[in-house]
């Protein structure tokens, strides 16, 4: 059962584009040197072309879209990338961080590629 302590992490379904689109676009705007690309650049992809990336992504078998969620709140995101026997993440970011929480990473895949879970 989930509770509001723990963030809960899971690959993101194909059809949450929208959720990745804030997420990623909140990201952005709090952390502007974070990331490879700018809030200006991505604010302006259409809809199309967040339900395109993030499918390429769910589909690879070697990227890995990540959604944290507190509660039933979607709370961050990260992407992870599988290259070889090697497993990176390639951005990470949490818009709430509660205190005493813990993380709890959902097998989503990984172990398929050796990578571990948390």
């Amino acid at each position: 059962m989930l509770n509001a302590d723990v963030i809960n992490i899971r690959k993101f379904e194909k059809t949450e584009s929208s959720v990745y689109r804030d997420l990623r676009l909140a990201a952005l705007q709090e952390s502007p040197d974070a990331f490879g690309s700018t809030f200006d650049a991505e604010q302006t992809r259409t809809r199309d072309v967040w339900t395109s990336r993030l499918q390429a992504g769910c589909n690879s078998g070697l990227d890995f879209p990540l959604l944290a969620l507190v509660g039933t709140t979607a709370a961050g995101l990260a992407w992870g990338k599988v290259d070889g026997s090697d497993g990176s993440v390639v951005h990470l970011w949490f818009s709430i961080w509660p205190s005493n929480s813990s993380i709890c990473f959902f097998n989503s895949g990984c172990h398929q590629r050796g990578v571990q879970a948390l």
